[in-house]
């Protein structure tokens, strides 16, 4: 598990802050049914789905506190791991991790889990099983990346 980078010289630690949130604000964009979705619901899906382009999204909120850190010397850092590690799992699961228990995101992240679980109960019959199997695959993709599984196990509605 991967919480720590070197960036430029500098360790960064990743944890929930200011400018953590400041910072994912501006991954803020809109769904295919142009409902605003918030850059850190942005962030934590995308590391559900195994995103590089997420870890580097995640490491770039983590590292805003340091205005001198582009995105550039993030995504050569990065690299670096993947390379060594032959695997972005480890970065997967320390970016959860510091969502899911930074003391600064665990309310965002439980309304997150929340608002999964409960989604079933806003849709149509038609839709309800799918989003009960959309909740349970969620649930299965997290549990992989932090048991360090290569992937879920099957879910079926």
């Amino acid at each position: 598990m991967i919480k720590q980078l070197e960036i430029k010289g500098k360790d960064i630690e990743a944890k929930g802050n200011f400018a953590f949130a400041r910072k994912a604000k501006e991954f803020d964009d809109k769904d295919e049914d142009g409902n605003k979705r918030e850059g850190l619901t942005k962030i934590y899906n995308g590391l559900l789905s195994r995103k590089t382009d997420s870890i580097i999204d995640f490491w770039e909120c983590a590292a805003a506190k340091d205005k001198s850190i582009k995105r550039e010397h993030i995504e050569n850092a990065v690299e670096a791991i993947i390379e060594e590690e032959e695997d972005t799992l480890p970065l997967l699961q320390g970016a959860l991790d510091v969502l899911d228990n930074s003391g600064f995101f665990k309310q965002e992240i439980k309304n997150f889990w929340l608002n999964v679980q409960q989604g079933h109960k806003a849709t149509d019959a038609e839709n309800k099983e799918k989003m009960k199997a959309s909740a349970e695959i969620l649930k299965g993709m997290h549990s992989a990346i932090m048991n360090g599984e290569e992937e879920p196990e099957e879910v079926t509605a």
